[in-house]
């Protein structure tokens, strides 16, 4: 497949299932990954076009869930080591608002949306939109 590359970090599989069968359906290319770890090999040996980042993940496979574990991979995102990735834009996951510091995300410039899972047409439609404006000619849209 040679459509854009989406990289979802999400470790219940099942919560984006519809989400990612439409966006699969417009020609993306998914690659699924569960815990932090994995998420930071996979940006460092392939170029995506996007992140959809949930918030809260396990560091490793199979361990505890941590309530920051996204910021982790969101900073990944923002050094050299990412390579083709430093910059990425990523789109933030989470069902609990609670957990999320605002202030912390400013500090992310290529976050551009912080979603909640409750709303997955809008997980489909700001994909989307953010593929496009990385796909069309002229000057990259920023901010979000």
């Amino acid at each position: 497949m040679n459509g854009p590359k989406l990289l979802v970090v999400e470790d219940i599989r099942d919560t984006l299932a519809g989400t990612l069968a439409e966006l699969a359906g417009a020609g993306i290319e998914i690659e699924h990954v569960t815990n932090v770890k994995d998420a930071v090999a996979c940006l460092r040996r392939t170029k995506y076009d996007i992140v959809l980042l949930d918030w809260r993940l396990p560091l490793v496979a199979g361990g505890p869930v941590n309530d920051d574990a996204g910021l982790a991979v969101l900073k990944h995102t923002r050094s050299p080591d990412a390579g083709d990735n430093q910059g990425i834009p990523v789109i933030v996951l989470t069902a609990q608002w609670s957990i999320v510091d605002p202030a912390t995300l400013t500090e992310h410039p290529n976050c551009r949306y912080v979603i909640s899972k409750l709303r997955m047409d809008d997980i489909t439609g700001r994909t989307q939109e953010i593929l496009e404006a990385r796909t069309s000619p002229g000057p990259r849209a920023q901010g979000g």
